[in-house]
């Protein structure tokens, strides 16, 4: 099922990984640049440890960086990857295919939906384009 694009990093985007991983000691498998936000994909270290005690760590790292950092656990498994980058309890997750298409529908409470979309779509852009790059996603619905 792991359907990873080619993915091109600039050398800033680099730079960038390259500062997370020394100053977190986590592997990074995928990063978007988002502007005023940076998303980092990481495996074989818990978040909890990323974001360190009452988010000490990823404070120290957003003021190194100059910029907001996300962190998201990486799984191979669809679903899992899906309620890690939803980052709340996720009701129910439907993976539907129609030919080479893949559409995931997750069930979140309505309440969740505006921190999942996030400002001007940029939360759920980021979701898609993760669920894009290593599972050849076209969408997700938030139901």
């Amino acid at each position: 099922m792991m359907a990873k694009t080619k993915i091109k990093y600039t050398t800033d985007d680099l730079l960038t990984i390259s500062a997370f991983e020394k100053l977190t000691k986590a592997p990074v498998v995928d990063y978007i640049n988002g502007g005023d936000v940076v998303y980092f994909l990481i495996d074989k270290v818990p978040v909890s440890a990323v974001i360190g005690k009452n988010g000490s760590k990823i404070k120290e790292v957003e003021k190194v960086m100059g910029k907001k950092v996300k962190v998201f656990r990486y799984s191979r498994d669809l679903k899992k990857f899906v309620k890690n980058l939803l980052l709340i309890d996720v009701k129910d997750i439907k993976i539907l295919k129609n030919n080479d298409k893949i559409i995931v529908k997750a069930k979140v409470d309505k309440k969740y939906r505006p921190m999942i979309i996030g400002r001007e779509g940029k939360n759920i852009k980021m979701i898609r384009e993760f669920l894009r790059r290593w599972f050849n996603v076209e969408d997700i619905k938030l139901e």
